[in-house]
């Protein structure tokens, strides 16, 4: 946005460029915030708690060791099939399998 001429020297317009600077200084930090976080996940909060849910011996966590989770994944694919929520495409379920 470019403030025609008349304005370009008003208090308003030095405050909207000032703006414009920091949300450009908090845009590159942001960004460098995920390359820092693709780089190494495990600066990342929210994978750092996954990995403990996920890796807990808990009865709800159907890791590969655990039978029933063939079981409940029958389960889905007989309610996907009859047409009973949540509806995926066909193509997305046969990809799962």
């Amino acid at each position: 946005m470019t403030p025609p001429a008349i304005l370009a020297s008003s208090q308003r317009v030095k405050i909207i460029n000032d703006k414009k600077k920091e949300i450009q200084k908090q845009e590159k930090k942001v960004k460098d915030r995920i390359i820092s976080i693709l780089a190494d996940p495990n600066k990342d909060i929210v994978y750092k708690t996954l990995q403990v849910l996920f890796k807990s011996d808990s009865p709800y966590n159907l890791d590969r060791k655990k039978t029933e989770r063939i079981k409940i994944r029958n389960l889905a694919k007989k309610r996907f099939l009859l047409g009973y929520p949540p509806r995926k495409k066909m193509i997305i379920l046969l990809e799962m399998l």
